[in-house]
């Protein structure tokens, strides 16, 4: 959820050249006569981003919106900040490119994948500038199925579209879009990266769980070395969050464009419901199994088709993606200051066990489809 923003006097100058840009450059994106309805902006905040809305007033009196998108750390209360810390915009230029290939390769008459219209890169604040697009976010759409008391097949279908959707856009993006290549698994990489992740769970990195869990995860790494992986330039925050739903179609945002194993991306849409607080909090209950297994067979469906699909490597992903959040949520709650730090340590026994067993439950599930 987006958090408040204040006016300020240090963002002044910056919105006012941001506007001034604009209202140089809509001609050229728009038909003739389109204006800022308003030079001052919507700005919403969140933890990575700000997002900036301008309204547009056309001559057919058809308003529009504009996103601007500003990275940003949690931390920052005002746009100026984000002009003056060194590595926080150096992907944004790469995430625009992703964007503009994306909408240069999308087929405009397909019935499943969409794209977002990019439209410039503001330089002065490494930003993003697009089009809005009205839509309902995946997480959106499960979260709502999630709180129906009576949870239906047929409420369930309009999520099964987009998972199917949202598969075939991955695929779309990591073989047609960029271009993939095989490339050699390596246990020692895989292990770097959950060292790094379970040094953040536990008291420490050497505390009894952390090094359970680097034991369980290496001995799973093992049986995959040598073994191939596609690789590609990945979405890397493929999420339900940044999958947009709308008039059938699916599109998505927050591209990071990071190259890694085309699995990695697979991995975190197939368990991300999965990791919801509701989810963690009912055990599994919120959205009961039976549907997410539903959503993820929509979504290797759609990514797969009738192509091979490995599912050893799949589930070891899926595991690499519950640790991953499971570290977050570890990084939030020791974090936490007073009456929500006392919350915090109430909370984290059912986070730990919850995630343990889910991990574990992928990790033999690998080991099953390698037999």
């Amino acid at each position: 959820m987006p958090s408040e923003y204040h006016q300020n006097a240090d963002d002044e100058t910056s919105l006012n050249e941001l506007a001034d840009y604009l209202s140089a450059h809509i001609g050229e994106w728009y038909q003739s006569g389109t204006k800022l309805l308003y030079r001052q902006p919507e700005v919403r905040s969140y933890p990575s981003s700000f997002f900036l809305r301008y309204t547009l007033s056309t001559t057919g009196n058809l308003n529009k919106n504009l996103l601007i998108k500003i990275r940003r750390r949690p931390y920052m209360e005002t746009i100026a900040q984000t002009t003056i810390v060194d590595g926080l915009h150096e992907n944004m230029p790469l995430e625009y490119e992703s964007l503009k290939a994306v909408y240069e390769a999308v087929d405009t008459a397909s019935d499943a994948i969409g794209a977002i219209r990019p439209l410039s890169y503001f330089q002065p604040l490494n930003a993003i500038i697009m089009e809005e697009i009205s839509a309902v976010t995946m997480g959106n759409l499960l979260l709502s199925f999630g709180k129906k008391t009576a949870k239906k097949d047929e409420n369930f279908n309009p999520i099964l579209d987009a998972a199917h959707k949202t598969g075939q856009w991955l695929h779309f993006f990591h073989h047609h879009v960029h271009e993939s290549q095989e490339i050699r698994f390596s246990s020692k990489k895989f292990m770097q990266d959950i060292n790094e992740l379970t040094s953040h769970i536990g008291s420490n990195k050497n505390s009894l769980i952390s090094r359970h869990l680097n034991n369980i995860f290496s001995a799973a790494a093992d049986n995959f070395e040598n073994s191939q992986l596609h690789f590609s330039i990945t979405h890397g925050d493929m999420t339900v969050d940044n999958i947009l739903y709308k008039d059938k179609k699916v599109y998505s945002i927050d591209i990071k464009s990071k190259p890694a194993a085309t699995y990695s991306d697979v991995g975190l849409i197939l368990v991300h419901p999965e990791t919801f607080i509701p989810q963690v909090l009912s055990f599994g209950l919120f959205i009961p199994g039976k549907f997410i297994k539903k959503y993820q067979t929509a979504i290797i469906k759609g990514y797969f088709r009738d192509a091979e699909k490995d599912y050893a490597k799949i589930f070891l992903y899926c595991a690499l993606h519950l640790l991953d959040k499971w570290a977050m949520y570890e990084d939030i709650f020791s974090s936490r200051k007073n009456l929500k730090r006392l919350i915090a340590l109430l909370l984290d026994p059912i986070f730990k066990l919850y995630f343990f067993y889910k991990i574990k439950s992928y990790l033999a599930k690998a080991k099953l489809e390698q037999r």
